[in-house]
This record gives structure tokens, sequence and C-alpha cells, in this order.
């Protein structure tokens, strides 16, 4: 086969590879969501493909024809994993859409040798590429709720989060502000709550504001376990450095919640997933021996556990599926400085995957089977306020794994990549401000623009 029918051979396979992603986007709109004006519109792409395809010659549409040869193609038998299985119908339509965009790019390249002399040609396809990205970020947004893949709502607790639940006094750069809702509990019921209904355990005093309940309930997260006490809520007041470095804590008062002693019963005995906050390891291990085995069992920890309560620590590491810490933390548990050393001694020590938060460098993640992958974070140009940030990363990132109903390297990918999204809001307000008033649009417009400016 020479050169130029080398060249008709691509151009074949990507005009076939192209109207195949086009049809399954096409058939998506047609039977599942039913929306007539979408549909028309995938069609249009397949009909300006049609139409541009009429203008080459009969000569032309025979090389094409006669270049094929599947025989000869090295990559005929083989699929990927990722070709193998389909997560949802968000996996099937997210491929066919990158299927489509990959064989405009091929066909704006290669049809350059064939008319070298007409730039119009690949000029088209850079156009119908442009506007398929368009054309994609609107019905992505307007159809990819995380809702529509939803399963029915049940009365049984399947996600529950054990943590603190506080009132935070906080200075930083931007301002200040005080009294706000805060808590490693809150922080993370809310971004998981973006994903899948999550019901949080946790103690608070008689002055914590009757306000921050409803928002709470308003948000549907459950708080049949928050337990209400006479007494002080959960107090903390903290001012930042310039670049956030690091808070400097200026007041502490555990309030009621250091007498925290949560007791489950009922419906909160069987959660299929279970999210253990930065606590006391004595408590974490004490729910974990209330529950009924989890499906998948996520932890957190601090710097004050590593150092004081190392022992229990470890033996609740021990029992859990997954664990979250951040880099300092990783270092300090391991005594390991070089942090990929640290991540290789932690996931010897007993839970099957562990994910390390890097702020603003983003995370990596390690499982016990040595598969390793890193990603980076969602670039914010204003941050008002990192509390809470790390306690969103890990509820966005529990909240779509559970939301998928799959643990798999896959899945994990894309929970931390959303999970980078979501705490990418938390960081632009002061407390829950950040997370307050956004809606999956904003989350996966984010997640997108995420996904392009990441993927080379």
């Amino acid at each position: 086969m020479n050169k130029s029918q080398e060249v008709y051979r691509v151009i074949d396979a990507n005009l076939n590879r192209l109207n195949e992603g086009l049809r399954v986007v096409e058939e998506y709109f047609r039977f599942v969501t039913e929306e007539v004006d979408v549909v028309d519109e995938c069609k249009s792409f397949r009909h300006r493909v049609g139409e541009w395809l009429k203008t080459r010659s009969s000569m032309t549409k025979l090389s094409f024809l006669s270049s094929r040869d599947t025989s000869r193609d090295c990559l005929s038998e083989k699929l990927s994993l990722s070709e193998k299985k389909r997560l949802d119908l968000e996996d099937v339509l997210d491929a066919s859409f990158q299927r489509v965009k990959e064989s405009l790019r091929v066909l704006e390249e290669y049809i350059k040798i064939l008319d070298v002399a007409d730039e119009s040609q690949a000029g088209f396809f850079q156009k119908i590429r442009f506007d398929w990205y368009a054309f994609e970020k609107k019905v992505k947004i307007k159809f990819f709720s995380f809702k529509m893949f939803q399963r029915e709502e049940t009365s049984k607790v399947e996600m529950l989060a054990v943590g603190s639940v506080a009132l935070d006094d906080i200075l930083s750069v931007a301002g200040s502000v005080e009294r706000v809702m805060g808590g490693s509990c809150v922080h993370f019921s809310l971004a998981a709550n973006l994903f899948f209904p999550v019901h949080l355990v946790g103690v608070v005093g008689d002055d914590y504001p009757q306000e921050h309940l409803d928002f709470l309930t308003d948000k549907g997260i459950g708080i049949g376990a928050l337990e209400k006490k006479e007494g002080k809520s959960f107090y903390w007041r903290g001012r930042y450095v310039e670049d956030f470095s690091s808070v400097e804590t200026l007041a502490l008062d555990l309030g009621v919640f250091e007498t925290f002693d949560p007791s489950l019963s009922g419906k909160y005995l069987s959660p299929k997933y279970l999210f253990l906050a930065n606590i006391d390891p004595v408590l974490q291990m004490k729910i974990l021996n209330q529950v009924e085995r989890p499906h998948l069992v996520v932890m957190d920890t601090m710097n004050h556990w590593i150092e004081d309560s190392l022992r229990e620590l470890w033996e609740v590491i021990k029992k859990v599926d997954v664990l979250i810490l951040n880099d300092g933390e990783a270092r300090l548990l391991s005594g390991q400085n070089d942090l990929l050393k640290a991540a290789e001694e932690l996931i010897t020590k007993g839970p099957k995957y562990l994910i390390i938060k890097r702020g603003e460098n983003g995370s990596i993640f390690l499982d016990n089977e040595g598969n390793f992958f890193s990603i980076p974070a969602y670039p914010v140009k204003n941050v008002i306020d990192t509390t809470g940030a790390g306690d969103s990363f890990a509820g966005a990132f529990m909240g779509y794994v559970a939301f998928c109903d799959q643990i798999s390297l896959e899945v994990f990918k894309k929970a931390m990549a959303y999970a980078s999204c979501v705490a990418s809001f938390t960081v632009q307000g002061f407390g829950v401000q950040g997370l307050a008033n956004i809606e999956e649009k904003d989350i996966l417009e984010r997640f997108l623009e995420f996904k392009r400016m990441s993927t080379f």
C-alpha cells in the first residue's frame, strides 16, 4: 500500500469512527431523554459530514473504500479495559463524545495531505470540531444530572458520616466571618450530598443556631443522628497566613464535643458507605464495632491523633478500605519525608487504598496492588478560605463513588477529579459559603473544563 492509500485508509477509518460516535450520542437523546431538538442537532452534525462526502469525486470515494482493510488493523482485535466495560450511561456518552472529537481532529490533519491546495477542507473539520465542543458542553450541563442516574430513593441510610459539627470564626487576607457553620462532618456532608444522600452523626450544643440546622435539612442532609446537648457547641477561631500555607489557632473550645460518645441504633447500623472524619480513633473504632460491615469505609485523621494516639490509630487504619490524609500527615504517620516513600510505607500497613491530599498541588492515589496515579488541583485565582477544603474533597470523592455504586480504579480516578472541582468551590467562600449555592450544572461545567485542561 503506497503512502496515498495509507492516507485514504486513515480518513476512511475516522469517517466511520466519526459517524459511529455521532450515532451513539444521537440514539441516547432519541430514546433516553426523548429530546427532539437535541436529536435534530445531533443529526445536523452527521448531515454536515455527509454533505462534505458528497462533494468528493467518485474516484476519491472509491479510494476511501478500496483502502479499507480491517484484517491489517493491528488493533482490530484488541480492546482496552475502558472499552470492554462501561460504568453507566454517562460513561457511554462520554466515550462517544470523545470518539467524535478525536476523529474530527484526525480528519482535520490528514485532509491537509489530500487537499494541499485547498485549506478550506481542513478548516471544515476544524469548524465542526469546535461546534462539537460547544454542543458537548451544552447538553452535558443540561442532561448529565447525577440525579438522572441515581437509584430510587429509600428510607435506608446508605451513607453515614461521623465527625465534628462546629461554629467557626475565620480570618484571612480576604476578610473575616464569625460563628459560621464548620466542622469536618459538615463540609464532608455538603460535598457528598451533591452526588449522593448522606446522614451525619455528631453533636452540637444548645447554642447552635437553628438556621444552620435548617440549612442542612433544606439541602437534604439527614440530621436524625445529630445529637443536641446542653452546653456550648464546638468552637474554633483561626487566622490564615497570606498564602494559606498555614493557619494559627487563636481560640478553641471543644464544648459538648469533648464528651462526644456516639451510640448508633436502628437504620444507622447498616450503612453501605461509612466516612470516619478526623475524630479520636477510639471513637472511630467504636463506630466500626457498632455497624454491620459497610461496602466501603473511608477515614481521615490529623496530626493530633498521630502524635497522641498512634497505637489506636493504626488499629483503625487496619480495618478501613480508604485512608485519606494530607501530605504533612502522611509524612508524620509514615516517618518518611519523601512523599512517594511515605505512600508506599502507609499502604503496607492496612488500607486497601490510599489518597494523599496535596492542597494546590492536587492529590495522589496508591493501592495495595501497586496502582498509582496523580490528579491535579483545579486552579483557583482568588482563594478566600481553605477551611474544610480537604473534608469537601473527601465528601465529593465518596459521594461520587457511592453514586456510581462501584469500586474500581476508573471510578476512583473520576471521583478524585470531581473532588478536586468541588474543593475548588469550597475555597472560593468563607466556611460553607462556597458550597452553599452551587448546583449540578456548576460542577459539571467545571469538571468538563478541568478534564479539557488536564488531557494531553
